[in-house]
């Protein structure tokens, strides 16, 4: 599916939102709403994650952005990512996204 994430409320905002533009979203069954939490949210073409899908409603996505993950000490010792390898993708404030949720490769 695909969608736009629109940009974060400051640099450690604590959720975004993606709003999916598919047509035809309202079709797919309600058992795959039900798995999204937990669903890394990947931007395309290059496939980096924004975020981390944490709850849905119509035609949108709640997700914890990776910078808030990377800013929790825990998460970091759970991961073995230090948060200087964040990559800066520059850009409109909103972005196009191919494909909101990828199957993993």
């Amino acid at each position: 599916m695909s969608g736009l994430v629109e940009p974060p409320a400051s640099a450690v905002s604590k959720t975004l939102t993606a709003r999916v533009v598919s047509p035809g979203f309202e079709t797919r069954p309600a058992a795959l709403w039900h798995g999204l939490p937990g669903a890394a949210l990947l931007a395309e073409p290059a496939g980096q994650i924004v975020g981390v899908v944490i709850g849905y409603a119509p035609r949108r996505l709640d997700v914890v952005p990776v910078t808030a993950l990377l800013a929790d000490e825990r998460f970091r010792d759970l991961t073995g990512v230090a948060p200087w390898r964040l990559e800066t993708i520059p850009g409109p404030p909103a972005v196009a996204l191919a494909t909101l949720l990828t199957p993993p490769p």
